[in-house]
């Protein structure tokens, strides 16, 4: 009941199922959402700790200072909703159903030439 109140139909069933009731799991879509954020999250962590350590645009000397804490926060909030929603994105974006080729791209089974005629004008 509580699946049709939120729009799910016979064909997004296997998608939103969880594994048990009562248990408290969440639901196979927000855990793969989550799970995609916080890899995006943990790159910027990652990205902003390097930016640190080889002290690029002074940000070493910078989380020396008084304030310079607040920065590397603020930056590393910035760069991880960033990069957070960009591999949710990305994650969703290559998500394939399984009955169905995948979509955006083709796959090439071999490659055969042809001769194309071609005329030259001046």
């Amino acid at each position: 009941m509580l699946h049709v109140a939120l729009g799910e139909d016979e064909t997004t069933r296997g998608a939103v199922q969880e594994r048990g009731k009562g248990e408290g799991t969440m639901p196979f879509l927000v855990r793969f959402l989550v799970t995609h954020a916080v890899v995006g999250i943990s790159l910027a962590v990652a990205l902003v700790g390097a930016m640190v350590a080889f002290n690029v645009a002074g940000l070493g000397k910078l989380a020396s200072t008084e304030d310079g804490m607040l920065g590397l926060v603020l930056l590393t909030f910035g760069l991880g909703v960033t990069f957070g929603s960009v591999q949710m994105g990305f994650a969703v974006m290559l998500m394939s159903d399984g009955k169905e080729p995948p979509r955006g791209r083709r796959v090439l089974s071999r490659l055969v030439p042809r001769t194309v005629k071609v005329t030259a004008h001046r």
